[in-house]
């Protein structure tokens, strides 16, 4: 395994647990979620035109362009779901359930693209020590990422003006399995996102064109969204007022998707998902260490750390399964 790959997966993990506290801040400031969420998605499209111009890597030929299937450009929409669903069930589960339950979705499915070659993946076989491993990552970030029922009550929904903090009513049995059905959905989400972004990369054969399109599509979705939506639309003195660190969630995505098309044809969808989640949460136990990106700092306790390090476990089972 390379040693630059496993670095490239854990820094965008990393990158993906500072988008969400910058992300926060942006749409807190907006009052507008769908709406923070396009003008992060745009950041990102500009990051990765930049990218293409820099690494010359020029337009795609029409021939290019007809090799890949019509799925290979929904990795945008993809997107697009798993932050919408994200957005919606974290009110209604808590920041720590959500996060528990979209991991284990993503391992999930990560073992069935891996296992039944599906989307272009290369096919590796579901041996007992990857669903040792896979099940290792999962508690380990349940570890670093509960708080407890009363905490999560306290804090899920009141992230910005107006938010409203659900209540401990007794909802019904079906709403709840509908809400953690949800969960493990966008968790799900996520590792095809990688899928059909590295089929797109792989019939392109340029990384950043093939992200810049991904996000592209995204951008389109949530722009006709906005439109329909009046009070998703960021108005202008609400942009005026975001810091501008504030809009470097955008770049955080960016890379993150960029890394994705190249990790998963090189890794499989198993083990990219595992060393991403791992470097998701490592950098999330700094950000709640020190409070960074105006987040409330929650010290790292041993339980947090030996999340952590049953994270890595999970990552090297994988690996030898």
């Amino acid at each position: 395994m390379s040693a630059a790959l496993v670095l490239l997966a854990l820094t965008a993990g990393g990158l993906v647990a500072l988008q969400s506290g910058i992300n926060n801040t942006l749409r807190t400031v907006l009052r507008a979620p769908i709406g923070a969420t396009l003008v992060s998605f745009s950041v990102g499209v500009a990051v990765l035109l930049v990218m293409i111009v820099v690494t010359r890597e020029g337009v795609p030929l029409a021939a290019d362009l007809r090799s890949v299937p019509w799925w290979g450009y929904l990795g945008g929409a993809f997107g697009v779901v798993g932050v919408a669903g994200t957005i919606l069930l974290v009110p209604r589960l808590g920041a720590a359930t959500t996060v528990a339950l979209s991991i284990t979705g993503q391992m999930l499915v990560s073992l069935v693209l891996d296992a039944a070659s599906l989307l272009g993946v290369s096919y590796r076989p579901v041996t007992v020590e990857r669903v040792i491993g896979a099940i290792v990552v999962v508690l380990g970030a349940i570890l670093i990422s509960w708080q407890g029922r009363r905490r999560q009550l306290a804090t899920a929904g009141a992230t910005a003006p107006g938010d409203s903090v659900p209540g401990p009513g007794h909802e019904p049995f079906g709403t709840r399995l509908a809400a953690i059905s949800g969960g493990l959905l966008i968790g799900g989400v996520l590792p095809t996102q990688s899928a059909i972004n590295a089929r797109l990369r792989e019939g392109l054969d340029a990384p950043f064109t093939a992200s810049a399109l991904s996000f592209g599509g995204g951008v389109l979705i949530l722009l006709l969204f906005v439109a329909v939506v009046a009070s998703e639309r960021p108005s202008r003195v609400g942009l005026l007022a975001v810091p501008r660190w504030a809009l470097l969630g955008g770049v955080c995505g960016a890379v993150y998707v960029a890394a994705t098309v190249i990790l998963v044809p090189e890794f499989g969808a198993a083990i990219s998902t595992a060393l991403i989640v791992s470097g998701q949460n490592i950098v999330s136990l700094a950000i709640d260490h020190f409070g960074w990106v105006r987040l409330p700092r929650r010290p790292a306790t041993v339980r947090r750390v030996t999340g952590v390090t049953m994270l890595l476990v999970g990552v090297v089972l994988i690996q030898i399964g």
